[in-house]
């Protein structure tokens, strides 16, 4: 497995693998009073665009395809749909806290929440506990954390996407850096991790990248 330099997305083989996309997050933004135009087939673009600078074939999303927990209306489940018929390939998620009634969409296969072996790498969303084949992996690959960084200096506050990397007993823990341009961030080193690696204590020795491997310092 490569980290893609720049860019908050791996590659395995001819396999692309990005996580936390949130599809439809406008629609909830809207209720906030926030406008922004439907994000999907910018992000579809996106997507397209990475494929091909990397050569792969197929994409994984390791977690939170879509944005609405507790449904999938109408609106959401077409841009959805839209997403995946403009990719126009073989499309996986592993499925995410966000990612109900998936089941539906043409062209998709979801695989359950504890996470699957792909390539001799453990892929898991992460807010759920990983299956012992995951776990068993020298190399771990999940999402649900939206790692930033945050700094502060005399000019005011900033932050950037961050790859999170760790230890888990014998494996290497990734945690890939949000896809989706409005999915938000969970500061890594100003708050408490999220899912149950990081409350248990599981994972040791945190520590935050920028996209571009260079090191930010422990999380």
């Amino acid at each position: 497995m490569k980290l893609v330099t720049g860019e908050p997305a791996a590659v395995s083989g001819k396999t692309l693998m990005i996580a936390d996309l949130h599809l439809g997050v406008e629609l909830e933004l809207r209720k906030q009073g926030l406008r922004f135009a439907p994000q999907h087939l910018k992000e579809a673009s996106r997507v397209a665009a990475l494929m091909e600078k990397t050569k792969t074939k197929r994409l994984v999303i390791v977690g939170d395809a879509k944005h609405d927990v507790r449904g999938f209306d109408a609106q959401e489940r077409r841009m959805v749909q839209e997403f995946v018929d403009a990719i126009g390939c073989e499309v996986t998620v592993v499925k995410g806290n966000h990612d109900s009634m998936l089941s539906g969409i043409r062209d998709l296969t979801v695989e359950p929440p504890c996470g699957i072996v792909f390539e001799g790498i453990g892929l898991v969303h992460g807010h759920a506990w990983p299956c012992d084949e995951v776990l068993a992996r020298k190399t771990i690959l999940c999402g649900h954390q939206h790692p930033v960084y945050s700094f502060e200096d005399s000019l005011g506050k900033w932050q950037v996407p961050c790859w999170l990397k760790a230890s888990l007993g014998k494996s290497k823990l990734a945690v890939l850096p949000a896809f989706g341009l409005l999915a938000g961030g969970t500061r890594v080193n100003k708050e408490k991790l999220l899912g149950p690696l990081f409350a248990a204590g599981k994972a040791r020795d945190r520590r935050a990248f920028t996209l571009c491997g260079e090191a930010l310092g422990k999380a």
